[in-house]
């Protein structure tokens, strides 16, 4: 069975339909993309919002487990825990240096002379004199109990 000439995709040439629009897409691509770009460098990233309110005293609140926490100055590292601030955009900052973080350390040895002079004489029932007001305390407990418990039922 022939197909008629024209129907489907075929031409009666034996060609086949859109080359030509194909490569006058591909012609206007190219001028295309290229004022995209020329236009795109003109735009400036600061948004209206920014704009409006770049002449307020700057304010710049983050998000934290309980509420929100502001301060006067941008922080760095909670970019990602902005909230909303007021005045210049935090990007308008230069960031600050980052600062080596030193390796812990563990304590030098002590020597058994230098422990025995640290550490604090243990205080023990052992240590106390026998005599003091400490060996009153229970009769006073005792005393201040029944103290409560006759006060309770007279008032």
């Amino acid at each position: 069975m022939a197909k008629a000439c024209g129907t489907g995709r075929q031409r009666c040439d034996g060609g086949v339909w859109g080359r030509r629009v194909r490569f006058r897409r591909a012609w206007l691509a190219g001028p295309s993309m290229l004022a995209v770009l020329v236009l795109g460098a003109c735009a400036s990233d600061e948004t209206v919002y920014e704009k409006g309110v770049a002449d307020y005293e700057p304010i710049y609140c983050y998000q934290t487990i309980g509420s929100v926490d502001c301060h006067r100055r941008p922080k760095p590292r909670d970019a990602a825990r902005l909230v909303n601030h007021y005045g210049p955009p935090p990007r308008a900052y230069d960031p600050p240096d980052l600062v080596e973080e030193k390796a812990l350390q563990a304590p030098p040895e002590a020597t058994g002379a230098d422990t025995a002079a640290a550490m604090p004489e243990a205080r023990t029932a052992a240590n106390e004199k026998p005599g003091g007001w400490t060996t009153w305390l229970p009769i006073l407990s005792v005393v201040f109990g029944a103290f409560q418990v006759g006060a309770a039922f007279l008032f």
